[in-house]
């Protein structure tokens, strides 16, 4: 989960996979994330 740091913008992904195809899984979840707009929401939180 991706969120703003107020919380009220918010970008979710949840999958399962066996533990061997960890590599997988997480490029899936991050690319499920990307297409939710989560870059937006990390570049709109203050470093």
């Amino acid at each position: 989960m991706v969120f703003s740091r107020e919380g009220g913008t918010f970008a979710y992904a949840h999958e399962w996979d066996s533990p061997d195809r960890a590599p997988e899984l997480g490029a899936y979840v991050a690319a499920t994330l990307a297409r939710k707009g989560a870059r937006a929401i990390i570049d709109g939180i203050p470093h």
